[in-house]
């Protein structure tokens, strides 16, 4: 079972890696003002 909850548990850190690095490409892409800086900041901070 523990190993069934690890599995879970990266497939989440994956999700969200996945998800912060869409949120650096958006970022990237437009200026860095607006809701995604605020992104932006904390990702680089």
């Amino acid at each position: 079972m523990q190993e069934l909850e690890l599995t879970k548990s990266i497939l989440e850190e994956l999700k969200y890696i996945e998800e912060l690095q869409q949120n650096v490409k958006e970022s990237e892409s437009d200026d860095i003002t607006g809701h995604m800086g605020g992104s932006y900041t904390l990702l680089c901070c």
